[in-house]
């Protein structure tokens, strides 16, 4: 029986869940990161990055859902 969890001993992602698991389940398919918010709060839901680095960085400072800030819309 599988839990939310995916078992791991990759030690890269069990760094990552121990500094930002209670945001984000983290979890690495093939040669992708990916870590999605466990709650919304108004950041991007979902980050899939190359590297171990770019997600943490990428978990450290999250855009904005959309990845646009508040404010007048352009046109298009």
């Amino acid at each position: 029986m599988m839990t939310d969890e995916q078992v791991t001993d990759d030690p890269e992602v069990v760094a990552l869940r121990a500094a930002h698991g209670d945001r984000y389940f983290i979890s690495r398919v093939g040669a992708l990161w990916m870590a999605t918010l466990r709650q919304d709060d108004g950041t991007e839901p979902t980050l899939v990055r190359d590297t171990a680095e770019e997600l943490e960085a990428a978990m450290a400072n999250p855009r904005l859902w959309g990845g646009r800030l508040p404010g007048p819309r352009r046109p298009l």
